[in-house]
C-alpha cells in the first residue's frame, strides 16, 4: 500500500484496498484476496477465542508465498 502512497492500519480496509487497487485490475488473482480474508479470520479466531489449528496456518502458507512473489513483482514495476 505504500508505494500506492497509501497507509492503512484497519485489516478490513486493507482488504478492501487490495481488492480495488490490485484484484478489481487482474494484478492479483481473487484467490488471494480470499485466503487473505481467511488467514483474518484464523488469527480472530486464535487471538480472541484460542480457536487455532496447524493445518489451517499450513494450508494458508502456499497463498502467502504466491502473494508476496506477486507483490514484489508489482514493487518492482513501480520503482
Amino acid at each position: 500500500m505504500y508505494i500506492e502512497n497509501f497507509r492503512e492500519k484497519s485489516h478490513f480496509c486493507l482488504i478492501i484496498a487490495i481488492r480495488a487497487l490490485y484484484v478489481d485490475k487482474k494484478l492479483l488473482p481473487h484467490s488471494l484476496i480470499e485466503s487473505l480474508q481467511k488467514a483474518k479470520i484464523l488469527r480472530e479466531n486464535a487471538d480472541y477465542y484460542d480457536d487455532w489449528s496447524e493445518k489451517a496456518a499450513e494450508s494458508l502458507l502456499k497463498s502467502a508465498e504466491q502473494f508476496i512473489e506477486i507483490s514484489n513483482k508489482l514493487i518492482s514495476q513501480k520503482q
